[in-house]
């Protein structure tokens, strides 16, 4: 499949493969399993974040007493189709060369990118479908993604080839002291990292984690839909987004608020939701220079239909970029390291 220009396409349409379809009627060539069973179509939902999903079951009259496994496997065939299509989709998502000015000089190119996804507490069943939607866009935006769930790649000699490692959804102690020196000495030579729904609920134990990520999880109310406040769109992983953003996921209370000491990207309106903790001064995605690197962290990605949301991966994958070092702010002069008077205030609604 070939990548769309850099323009914003209309979201009432979108190719697949030579010919222009409705956005509600996408087919993507077959899904088939031991030819079982014909092409299923993939709907899109157009409220609020243009999500994705496949219709479940898939083509069950046509299996004859399917087991829960199957059923899982062809509807994960069908989200894995819906991701690269919206990877296709997403604005500026052609296979571009990763060397701007500022860019980490001293990896090879094109830039690689570990994801991280151990869990030593609670696991997200998200996980997978967030590792293919990461590896999707990283296709046609010219990065090679590795990912693991073993902590003794984590060695300086290792740790040299990357420059972003990525904490998907990780929790609990997942790595040892050794470990732990090896990856702060690759934050210290420039490389970035970004954290992404429980990175937060991570190694309480280890300070210098705490500071990196910015903030640690503290609980959180059922999954529910809210308005996150989108107040600075001058970063690559909000640019695209509007002022109000709403959109269904697990929303997490931090023990503090991280403000005053990272760049608050967006925050939550607790007024817009249920059992939020934190009040007027809710952060949900921040980003900040530490210890000789970069760190991006977003609380979204709990759910699996989040992998599957266009402007969700956008905010992914302008944060990777934003992190090794490949793009900066959207607008020229303004600091991508410094927050501003109005980022370190709250918004008086």
């Amino acid at each position: 499949m070939q990548a769309m220009n850099s323009m914003r396409m209309p979201l009432d349409n979108v190719h697949c493969g030579m010919s222009r379809v409705p956005l509600d009627k996408v087919q993507c060539g077959t899904a088939q399993h031991r030819g079982q069973h014909p092409h299923s179509t993939l709907v899109f939902d157009k409220w609020h974040t243009e999500t994705i999903h496949a219709n479940e079951p898939v083509s069950m009259e046509l299996i004859s007493s399917p087991s829960p496994s199957r059923v899982r496997y062809h509807a994960n065939m069908l989200r894995l189709a819906a991701v690269v299509l919206l990877a296709m989709t997403i604005p500026g998502a052609q296979a571009r060369p990763a060397t701007q000015p500022g860019a980490i000089e001293q990896i090879a190119q094109p830039p690689r990118v570990l994801i991280y996804s151990r869990t030593a507490g609670f696991r997200h069943a998200s996980i997978p479908d967030g590792i293919a939607a990461i590896e999707a866009l990283a296709e046609v935006h010219g990065f090679i993604i590795d990912a693991t769930e073993d902590p003794t790649e984590f060695t300086d000699a290792n740790l040299d080839q990357y420059a972003v490692v990525v904490f998907l959804s990780t929790t609990g102690d997942i790595l040892d002291e050794n470990q732990q020196a090896a990856f702060e000495g690759f934050i210290a030579k420039g490389r970035g990292f970004v954290g992404i729904h429980a990175a937060a609920d991570t190694e309480y134990d280890w300070p210098w984690y705490g500071q990196l990520v910015g903030g640690y999880f503290k609980s959180h109310p059922t999954v529910q839909p809210a308005v996150v406040r989108v107040i600075d769109r001058n970063h690559p992983a909000t640019s695209h987004l509007d002022e109000a953003w709403k959109r269904t996921d697990e929303w997490y209370n931090f023990r503090e608020s991280p403000r005053g000491k990272v760049r608050v990207l967006m925050e939550l309106d607790e007024s817009t939701y249920k059992n939020g903790t934190m009040g007027d001064d809710h952060p949900i995605a921040w980003c900040h220079e530490f210890g000789g690197g970069r760190a991006f962290y977003t609380g979204g990605g709990h759910t699996i239909k989040s992998y599957a949301e266009q402007w969700f991966l956008e905010h992914i994958i302008g944060a990777i970029r934003w992190a090794a070092g490949v793009d900066g702010d959207t607008v020229d002069g303004e600091s991508a390291d410094t927050p501003s008077e109005e980022e370190t205030t709250p918004i008086v609604r």
